[in-house]
This record gives C-alpha cells, sequence and structure tokens, in this order.
C-alpha cells in the first residue's frame, strides 16, 4: 500500500525525478493554456524537464530514453518556443544587438 510517507520518502531519495515531475507538470499545465505568453513559457520550462529527464535515462544507461527525451521531444519543444512568440524575441534581441553594434 502506497502511503504519504512512502511518497515523501521517494521524493527525498530522487530529488533529481522529483523536479523533472515537477517542472513537466508545471510546463504541461502552462502548453494547455490560452495564453501565447504562458504556453511560451510551458515550452521553456519542458526543456528543462526534458533535460533533466535525459540525463537522469543517462545516468540509467537507457540510451533509446535519452534519445527520445534530448532529441525529438526538445526538437518538439524548440517548435513550441518559436511558435509562441519565441521568433519575435530572438528578432528583438538580435535587432538590438546589431543596433548596438551599430553606434
Amino acid at each position: 500500500m502506497i502511503t504519504i510517507e512512502t511518497i515523501i520518502s521517494w521524493f527525498t531519495v530522487n530529488p533529481l525525478s522529483t523536479l523533472a515531475l515537477i517542472l513537466s507538470t508545471t510546463g504541461a499545465f502552462l502548453v494547455s493554456g490560452k495564453s501565447q505568453k504562458w504556453r511560451f513559457r510551458g515550452f521553456n520550462i519542458w526543456i528543462i524537464s526534458n533535460g533533466i529527464i535525459g540525463y537522469d535515462y543517462y545516468l540509467n544507461q537507457n540510451i533509446p530514453m535519452v534519445l527520445l527525451f534530448m532529441g525529438f521531444y526538445q526538437i518538439c519543444n524548440l517548435r513550441g518556443v518559436l511558435s509562441n512568440g519565441g521568433r519575435e524575441l530572438l528578432y528583438k534581441i538580435f535587432r538590438k544587438e546589431s543596433y548596438n553594434n551599430n553606434s
């Protein structure tokens, strides 16, 4: 039987997985929202959480899952970032840099 003590014990023994769980569920909640700004943030959070999950799989030498989380899912997340405000943000950043370099 799973008890609260068992769950708390698991969280303290597996801090990396716990962090990934919190970030993944937060990202999922945000990308399901109506606001482009919050979807953008959710995809960025997923990039971090998938990196953590991929690293955890790497430590356990589960290469197929490393490829899934560090490859395919990261590509999908980058597409999500770009389609939810990332292009405009990059444009603003590089436009400012080129303006500052020309001064």
